[in-house]
């Protein structure tokens, strides 16, 4: 299955990829939780990130608490964008 992955700048830079969108790969049962596996076992950087494990995941739009919605199902063709959390003050 291949889905479409928008990425907020800081994933753009610490991943290296030219683009804010990349396709990607994975099993036809894959879950938000399996994507963020693979992701970090294809960009090792990502492991080291600490706004990548707090990101924000919206799925065709629809926002996804990966804390607890890790088991959601992706679909063929679904867009998933991660958005790091940020805090000001």
């Amino acid at each position: 299955m291949q889905i479409t992955l928008k990425l907020a700048s800081p994933f753009v830079r610490v991943m290296n990829v030219e683009k804010d969108s990349i396709r990607f790969r994975l099993t036809e049962d894959a879950t938000v939780g399996m994507l963020v596996d693979a992701l970090k076992r294809t960009y090792p950087a990502l492991g080291n990130e600490p706004l990548f494990d707090q990101a924000m995941v919206f799925i065709n739009g629809n926002n996804i608490n990966r804390q607890q919605d890790t088991e959601t199902l992706l679909r063929e063709g679904d867009s998933v964008y991660m958005l790091p959390v940020f805090a000001g003050g």
